[in-house]
């Protein structure tokens, strides 16, 4: 797991042994006693290896459930903390493992970002004996929901050598706009008697949703048997290697609890769309259906939905629309809906703006809002890439990206 600190080390002090000249009974009662706190520690630790066996996978209900509880809260009181670890094989790995990389380009286009995706994802996983194979449906168009048109456009010339590395199955591209989605009052069709939470960024979370689809299609146009899916955005930097014990899970061929998920638990709050990974056992039912899986969610995953329980009031009072349901947290809901057995890991990956020339790309941060040494150097060359790229596109042309592999 990524760390930025290394754990203390732990000194146990062991009691003196008994002089020689001490009576024999002295000595028998002793030995007896130690003999017995040793007993008695084992049977502890077998105890607490049980509870944490038993704890490895959490549901996502269980989960929710003690974040409520938690006490503290926010970026540093520890609500993002990942769960009990559970099986972590790391290496002897024969599956195949789809990478979908849906959504806009932005800084995908950026050394660093796709370099640093093949560096410490891919190449990472494939270390560990897994076949890694990508899929793409992206827009080269930047539309976001909170800034539209941050990044500068994209040259086909310089998208090129990122796809040309990844070496994916298949490209697709799409032309975004917003207006997708049609409610009527009732978003996606969804009529409930009783309080409705209103959703945020509909558009945003039909693309998604839509996206992901095409993409699971394509995997399955493949042939290709796959044992996990992961899912990422283009403009999602990596600057340190997956967590062995996460790249292990999804590389190994050891069988995973049905339905697992896998997330970032560093996030503030929901399911970070920016990268999850799924078990094969719950790809077909989250994603097969597009944005046809939220007309089936029940209204009970949406009524009353408090974005802010998870969340310090001084961060909930600033944030616009948290107790909306955007893309992440009907990903969340879903997933729970499903049936999902989660599992986070800390990959301390967050959306941020280093400086107004950067507008639009994600880059490392802290969970605790400050940036750490690792971080601060991938930031400034991030921003070093972008400024130049910014330049050149202002001059060049945008170009087009040729299309291939399975349609959907």
């Amino acid at each position: 797991m990524v760390s930025f600190t290394a754990p203390e080390d732990v000194e146990l002090e062991l009691e003196p042994m008994l002089g020689v000249d001490a009576r024999a009974r002295d000595r028998w009662w002793r030995h007896a006693r130690v003999v017995g706190a040793l007993v008695v520690l084992a049977a502890l630790s077998g105890i607490g290896a049980s509870m944490a066996t038993r704890e490895e996978w959490l549901s996502v209900s269980e989960l929710s459930r003690r974040r409520r509880h938690r006490g503290g809260g926010g970026f540093g009181g520890g609500l993002d903390q990942a769960p009990p670890q559970g099986p972590t094989p790391t290496g002897d790995g024969r599956g195949n493992v789809a990478l979908m990389i849906g959504g806009a380009v932005r800084a995908f286009v950026l050394p660093m970002v796709h370099q640093g995706l093949k560096t410490y994802l891919v190449d990472e996983i494939e270390k560990r004996g897994a076949k890694v194979h990508t899929f793409m449906e992206i827009s080269l168009d930047d539309a976001s929901s909170w800034h539209p048109h941050a990044f500068p456009r994209i040259l086909a010339s310089e998208l090129q050598p990122a796809i040309d590395l990844l070496e994916p199955v298949s490209v697709h591209t799409h032309v975004p706009s917003h207006g997708a989605s049609v409610s009527g009052g009732h978003v996606f069709g969804r009529r409930c008697d009783r309080h409705i939470t209103p959703y945020a960024l509909e558009d945003a979370t039909t693309a998604v949703f839509n996206q992901n689809g095409k993409l699971f299609c394509a995997t399955q146009k493949s042939g290709i048997q796959f044992e996990w899916y992961i899912k990422t955005r283009p403009d999602f930097t990596w600057y340190a290697p997956i967590p062995q014990d996460m790249g292990g899970l999804i590389a190994s061929a050891v069988p995973a609890p049905d339905k697992a998920i896998l997330f970032d638990s560093s996030w503030p709050w929901f399911y970070n769309d920016a990268f999850y990974a799924v078990h094969k056992s719950l790809a077909s039912d989250l994603w097969s259906k597009g944005v046809g899986v939220l007309t089936d969610l029940p209204c009970k995953y949406t009524d009353h939905f408090k974005g802010g329980r998870q969340l310090p009031k001084r961060v909930h009072n600033h944030v616009p629309g948290i107790d909306m349901l955007g893309p992440e947290a009907l990903l969340q809901k879903t997933s729970e809906w499903l049936g999902a057995t989660p599992q986070g890991w800390r990959l301390d990956f967050h959306g941020c703006i280093p400086n107004p020339a950067a507008q639009g790309i994600r880059c490392a941060k802290a969970a605790n809002r400050h940036t750490v040494a690792p971080a601060a150097q991938a930031g400034q060359r991030l921003i070093k890439e972008a400024n130049a790229y910014a330049q050149r596109a202002a001059k060049g042309e945008t170009g087009t990206i040729r299309e291939f592999g399975p349609t959907c």
